[in-house]
C-alpha cells in the first residue's frame, strides 16, 4: 500500500522517478507530454433521404500518416448519453449511422492521445470526418552520472528541467 501511495505521489505533483544503477550513475524518468490530435477533413458530402445521419472517414497517425487499425470511434448523444460506435477496419476506416442530433465524437487509440470534439448531425446528413491522433504521452529514461552522490530532491529538480527540454 505504502508503494502504491508513493507512486500515485511522484505522477500526481510531477516528479520524475529517478533510481540509482550504480555509484554516481542514475536513471531519471520524466513524463514528456502528448501530441494533439487534430481533424484531417470535415466534409458534408450530402443528403440522404433518411431520418438518420451517416458519419464516415479515416483515423491515421500524425507524422507517419499511416492508418489506424482497430481504433475505437465512438458518437455520444448529448441529450441521452446513449452511444454508437465502431472498431475501424484494417484501413483505419468507419462508417456510422445514428439520428440526427448533437454527440461528442470521441476515438480512442492505444498509444496516441484522445480525440473528443462535439458534433451536430442533421437528418439524413452524410459526412466525413477524417482525423489524425498525435502521440500519446511517454516516459522517457534518461542515465546521469554524477562524480557525488546526489539527493533524490537533487534528481527531481534534474528531472524537472528535462522536462522542460524539448
Amino acid at each position: 500500500m505504502t508503494r502504491y501511495l508513493t507512486i500515485t505521489f511522484i505522477f500526481l505533483f510531477g516528479l520524475g522517478c529517478s533510481t540509482t544503477k550504480g555509484q554516481y550513475t542514475y536513471e531519471v524518468c520524466v513524463q514528456k507530454p502528448s501530441e494533439t490530435s487534430e481533424i484531417v477533413k470535415n466534409e458534408n458530402i450530402g443528403i440522404a433521404d433518411t431520418i438518420v445521419a451517416f458519419l464516415s472517414g479515416q483515423i491515421i497517425g500524425k507524422g507517419t500518416n499511416e492508418p489506424l487499425a482497430f481504433a475505437n470511434v465512438i458518437l455520444t448523444n448529448q441529450s441521452t448519453g446513449k452511444k454508437f460506435g465502431m472498431a475501424t477496419d484494417t484501413n483505419g476506416t468507419y462508417t456510422i449511422t445514428a439520428p440526427a442530433d448533437e454527440y461528442e465524437f470521441q476515438i480512442n487509440y492505444v498509444g496516441y492521445s484522445t480525440f473528443k470534439n462535439e458534433l451536430k448531425l442533421g437528418t439524413g446528413e452524410i459526412r466525413e470526418i477524417d482525423v489524425a491522433l498525435g502521440q500519446g504521452g511517454a516516459f522517457v529514461t534518461y542515465e546521469i552520472k554524477s562524480y557525488k552522490k546526489l539527493s533524490r530532491r537533487q534528481l527531481n529538480k534534474k528531472a524537472e528541467e528535462l522536462k522542460k527540454e524539448k
